[in-house]
């Protein structure tokens, strides 16, 4: 009973740990934008859809939840607990629904998300049970009320108020209630907007049922990483990989071992690729018949993935995103439009599809032949340009160069190949994406077709309709899910949202992908790995991590309680241990890890210093373009603020202000497309906030919308941006030369440093009132502080060229071509880059005895085309064979190289 008993204490840590948060009082201050409501009661009850309020309240209120939208959300708060509580006065509301602002002033709730607030089940010293059974159906109508009524007289409330329900109580009556020693029920609703909670319901359910099932009944990935039995590994099965793009050599590895192993471990720096990563596996299963689930504690990381998807594919028959309001009624909709037959038009016929997969494979095979072939004749490039290089050459030599020179002249040139090959690629990818999309159309139909899928079909739409999770139960034991997921076979959801939305069934998926996995308790993923035959763990930890705020005594207490021994307590601790820390240190083989090396978002200055202290400079920075003027990409302002009892430094906001007025006047020239995107970052949440209020209290209604929706503006600290990036990123340490060790202990947090620093595509701003010099020697951030007046390492380096390159610059130069030599793009040696205005293009030269003798290989080439870049080979034999036909070739090219 050793694995079942971790289970039930991974369960208890995770029921403390999110049972530790609530409304005490309604107008504490914590509760922001409120707005108690009167008259008739309408939202809860069902009476209206909406409700239209002050323009003014609606106005400020709305745009206060833009601007904290990931670490606040908009409530409506209904019937509430008055009275007092260890002296003191408190008006606890007892119900929460997500709320939302609309168009035209509108409120409106979603009533399948609502949650009973814990600290009105402390003050009534009782559990939940009950009332949820009552508030099933998440209206409030006259026959709930009763039985709500009924309830609360049952455990010594005063309900009589709730009789005047749906009319509101107003503010003077529950005033009056607080003051009196028993507490009473009112019919009362206010809208606010609260820091974020977290649904925990559905997953404690779900441990409950693990725990007692027992690990017999526990799919493979779940059994191996709690010690039921040893993690396994499988030789790759060589299959082609069936994903629209051009993968690398880390996304093929992994993409490999998610294909036979039970666990693959995904390492995934900042900006390097991971969510597209996670959509190529999804799709290569798709390609090949299986079903897939991915999960995220991040919605925004969720959606991401399948936005990517959906941009390869342009198909949403193949994924359904699941789980809350507009999740769900989208997938209720997808369900009824195909049980009415409202399928698509041009739905394939099995033939075709056929047709277009040989064409795919001949494809392949065409591009696999080439790829060879290629690398056979940049063998030969070398040896023939050796030979034409030489200046002294005897008479047989001469003959033999003759002859090279004929045959060359005759043949088509390398970088023609390259370009028939780069052609041969894009095909590709456009003919896979064109059948993985009419694949699903067409499974989908010929399912739909089936009697028992569509029986199944209905049953989900019946299921999905259900608010208890035991009717939902039931209705799911009916059913046969397999049809379901074969018609749409990728799921994507909130970890907290998956029971809303899947049976808890042994080996549902045949791959589960965990992304943000350094953010994931071990209690929270179990639900997951049970669905999965297979698991792929995602993540970074060199990121930010779970928070927990269970003591550590607690935690043991709990432990002992349930007999889970010291070293179970360490392996799987519940504070301090990852799903990304757990899997790291169960996997064995490196075959089961990934670490995605290619970083596209920033600027070489800007990742730079996270590149050299956290991942060993093993990142190939694909935005090395010396093409480009990238000095302006990292600066620092410092401002000689101070920094006050509270933690803010106002110089360093001031300064931070005016360059953001600098940078909204300046974009209003500009199109929609080239406005940037805006971040503001603090690592300390006091800055943050007041950085927040500067921000408002500075510009009007009108630029804070242009700020919000023009330039998407994200204020917050770093744990605001973990998984978001911008154009454009204001950051203001806040520190100053008096900072405490304690201060720059949070600060020199790995994980916030390295989120911190690493959220910028173009551009990044520091604001900081200290110098490095002012920091204890060794300091992180006396060391990033030095960063930013060092030389970059990505400058321009035009180094001495060989007499073949001299001549090829000699030859473009009347075609107004700036030819620039021994260039670094992409982490690759570019021997060549030619610029003309916007356009660029890089040449490989060939064969010519010194510095550009050799070939870029294969694999280097594929990094380039990932990063946009293209580079064409040009031998020496070419060059002095068909130099004129060379020459018209390369502007042809160039003319289609606009960047």
């Amino acid at each position: 009973m050793a694995a079942e008993n971790v289970v039930r204490w991974l369960r208890e840590c995770f029921r403390e740990d999110r049972a530790r948060s609530g409304v005490r009082d309604i107008f504490a201050s914590s509760v922001l934008q409120r707005k108690l409501l009167s008259g008739r009661e309408e939202l809860a009850s069902d009476w209206m859809p909406e409700i239209v309020l002050s323009p003014s309240y609606v106005e400020k209120a709305s745009a206060h939840a833009a601007l904290y939208r990931r670490e606040q959300e908009v409530v409506y708060a209904c019937l509430f607990l008055c009275g007092t509580d260890d002296g003191k006065r408190c008006h606890t509301p007892l119900i929460f629904y997500h709320g939302e602002f609309g168009a035209a002033a509108s409120f409106q709730i979603d009533p399948n998300r609502w949650r009973i607030n814990p600290r009105a089940l402390e003050l009534l010293q009782t559990d939940a049970e009950s009332l949820t059974e009552i508030l099933s159906g998440g209206i409030l109508s006259e026959g709930v009320i009763g039985s709500i009524r009924e309830w609360a007289e049952q455990l010594g409330v005063n309900a009589e108020p709730l009789w005047q329900w749906p009319q509101l109580a107003d503010r003077e009556t529950i005033h009056a209630a607080a003051k009196r020693k028993r507490l009473s029920l009112h019919p009362a609703a206010a809208i606010g907007i609260l820091p974020r909670s977290i649904s925990s319901r559905g997953v404690l359910d779900e441990l409950d049922t693990l725990a007692e099932s027992g690990a017999d009944a526990w799919s493979v990935p779940m059994r191996i990483l709690l010690g039921v039995e040893p993690m396994q590994t499988f030789p790759e099965n060589g299959k082609p990989t069936l994903v629209p793009a051009l993968l690398s050599q880390s996304q093929e590895r992994i993409l490999a071992s998610s294909q036979v192993n039970p666990v693959t471990l995904c390492h995934g720096p900042p900006g390097t690729g991971k969510s597209f990563t996670i959509s190529a596996i999804a799709l290569h299963h798709v390609a090949r018949g299986e079903k897939v689930l991915i999960a995220s504690r991040q919605d925004s990381a969720v959606d991401v993935v399948q936005e990517k998807i959906d941009t390869m594919l342009g198909g949403e028959e193949v994924t359904v995103r699941a789980g809350r309001k507009d999740h769900l009624s989208r997938l209720k909709s997808f369900l009824e439009a195909c049980l009415a037959g409202q399928m698509s038009s041009d739905l394939p016929f099995g033939k075709e599809l056929e047709i277009l997969f040989e064409r795919v494979k001949g494809t392949m095979e065409t591009l696999h032949s080439d790829e060879l072939g290629l690398e056979q004749e940049w063998g030969k490039a070398l040896a023939r340009g050796e030979l034409m290089a030489d200046p002294n050459p005897n008479l047989l030599e001469k003959v033999k160069k003759s002859w090279i020179q004929y045959r060359v002249s005759c043949r088509p040139l390398l970088m023609e190949l390259t370009a028939h090959l780069n052609e041969l690629y894009v095909q590709r990818e456009l003919q896979l994406s064109s059948y993985l999309r009419k694949q699903r159309k067409h499974l989908l139909n010929e399912s739909v077709k089936q009697d028992s899928t569509r029986k199944d079909f209905k049953l989900m739409l019946q299921a999905l309709r259900k608010y208890r999770g035991s009717e939902q139960e039931e209705v799911f034991k009916k059913m046969d899910l397999g049809n379901v997921l074969a018609a749409l076979p990728v799921w994507l959801v909130n970890l907290e949202d998956v029971h809303r939305v899947l049976p808890l069934q042994k080996d549902l998926f045949d791959v589960a992908i965990i992304d943000e996995s350094s953010q994931c308790d071990l209690a929270g993923v179990l639900p997951i790995l049970q669905r999965a035959k297979r698991i792929v763990i995602a993540g970074d930890t060199h990121q930010l991590r779970h928070m927990s705020f269970l003591a550590k005594s607690r935690q043991r207490s709990l432990a002992s309680e349930l007999g889970v021994n010291d070293q179970e307590q360490e392996t799987y601790n519940y504070r301090d241990v990852s799903l990304m820390d757990h899997a790291a240190t169960a996997i064995e083989s490196q075959a089961q890890v990934g670490f995605l090396n290619e970083h596209f978002r920033s600027c070489p200055r800007i990742i730079e210093f996270s590149n050299q202290r956290f991942y060993q400079n093993q990142l190939q920075i694909m935005r090395e373009r010396p093409w480009e003027d990238q000095r302006s990409a990292l600066t620092s302002r410092i401002c000689y603020g101070t920094r006050d009892e509270s933690g803010v430094n106002q110089k360093e906001i001031d300064g931070l202000l005016v360059e953001l007025s600098i940078l909204l006047d300046q974009a209003k020239a500009k199109t929609a497309a080239t406005r940037p995107s805006v971040g503001i970052l603090s690592p300390f949440r006091n800055q943050a906030e007041a950085i927040r209020e500067a921000v408002s209290a500075k510009f009007e209604n009108r630029e804070m919308n242009r700020l919000l929706n023009e330039h998407d503006l994200l204020i917050g600290t770093a744990h605001s941006f973990q998984g978001e990036e911008r154009d454009v990123m204001f950051l203001s340490l806040s520190v100053d030369r008096s900072v405490n060790s304690s201060t720059l202990r949070f600060l020199e947090r790995e994980d916030v440093f390295n989120v911190a620093i690493t959220r910028a595509r173009s551009m990044q701003i520091i604001y900081h009132s200290l110098e490095a010099d002012d920091l204890p020697a060794g300091s992180m951030l006396g060391s990033y502080l030095r960063s930013l007046d060092a030389v970059g390492a990505n400058e321009l380096t035009d180094q001495a060229s060989d007499a073949f390159a001299l001549e090829v610059a000699a030859a473009l130069e009347p075609y107004d071509i700036e030819v620039r030599s021994s260039q670094r793009v992409s982490g690759v040696s570019v021997d060549l880059l030619l610029v003309q205005g916007e356009k660029v293009l890089g040449l490989d030269l060939i064969g010519y005895p010194g510095v550009t003798f050799t070939a870029v290989d294969r694999h280097r080439t594929k990094i380039l085309r990932r990063a946009d870049f293209r580079l064409l080979p040009l031998g020496y034999s070419e060059w002095c064979a068909q130099q004129e036909h060379v020459i018209d070739t390369i502007r042809k090219e160039l003319d289609q190289s606009l960047l």
